[in-house]
């Protein structure tokens, strides 16, 4: 059911559940912002977020630039199975009814 949310702008409920990138084909994986997870030997990677720079097809790995909080940026080459990405939320306007008396945003999901 939609929400008011701040400013009066409209809410549409969303899905949030994280994409799995497997399930993707690589031209939609490269160059969106996606979060590690399930990596058990470097286990301190898990839960930080990166951006897909490219597929390596010789070794069937994501490069991922990671985008730490703290030091330098690098370069790690994760399957597929080991990232998410959050859905895409995208802000439309309906046409308002004579009740409502003015168009109000809302925002929803994209599958891009």
């Amino acid at each position: 059911e939609p929400t008011e949310g701040l400013a009066g702008a409209h809410l549409e409920p969303v899905s949030t559940a994280a994409q799995r990138v497997i399930d993707l084909p690589s031209e939609q994986v490269v160059g969106r912002r996606v979060q590690i997870t399930g990596l058990t030997k470097t286990p301190e990677f898990n839960g930080q977020w990166g951006k897909v720079e490219n597929f390596d097809f010789s070794c069937k790995r994501y490069a991922v630039q990671l985008l730490p909080a703290e030091g330098v940026p690098m370069i790690v080459k994760l399957r597929g199975e080991n990232l998410r990405m959050p859905p895409v939320l995208s802000l439309c306007f309906k046409q308002a009814t004579r009740k409502q008396g003015a168009w109000r945003p809302s925002l929803q999901a994209s599958t891009v």
